[in-house]
């Protein structure tokens, strides 16, 4: 999948190797099947009418999502988030990714979340990435051998039409 960026700031990541995932788990209340035409139709009308860029690129997003290489559950991931961890491998690194739906979630539901993932960070590597927590700025969060490293790394705008770094992703690995 490629995407787009626009930008007036250059925006740089040298990989050194290709980036290996393993298992993806995708995890919402109400998973939508892109397959189903009203169910696409649905997706797009939930965008603005004048946000006609979004469209597009919500358009060529659901065009790319390949559903044979994700493993999509249906249910609430604050209470299946334990067990969901159960089925990865050890040897995989843990990345929990998510943006937007934490509006949707009440303040103890936010602070049940950032628990679990600081007791999984205990015993697995972690990277949870995120905003709307406590604020609108993206966050990247890493448990390494049960240490937190905390960054807030980005501004981000309302709808993440754009976002400015604020810290070097590199300063997670540079103490």
């Amino acid at each position: 999948m490629s995407a787009a960026v626009e930008s007036d700031e250059p925006f740089r990541h040298e990989a050194t190797r290709p980036l290996e995932i393993g298992t993806r788990l995708g995890v919402d209340l109400n998973i939508v099947d892109l397959t189903d035409e009203a169910e696409r139709s649905w997706l797009n009308a939930l965008i603005w009418p004048e946000h006609e860029t979004r469209r597009q690129l919500l358009q060529a997003a659901m065009n790319e999502v390949n559903l044979n290489k994700v493993t999509l559950i249906e249910g609430d991931v604050v209470t299946m988030l334990q067990e969901l961890v159960s089925r990865v491998p050890e040897a995989e690194m843990l990345c929990f990714f998510h943006t937007h739906v934490a509006n949707q979630m009440s303040r103890p539901v936010k602070e049940e979340l950032l628990r679990q993932v600081e007791r999984i960070g205990q015993t697995r590597d972690v990277f949870h990435i995120y905003n709307n927590i406590q604020d609108r700025f993206l966050h990247v969060d890493l448990y390494q051998n049960g240490q937190l490293t905390a960054l807030t790394f980005a501004e981000t705008e309302g709808h993440c039409r754009q976002f400015q770094i604020l810290t070097p992703l590199d300063s997670l690995f540079h103490s």
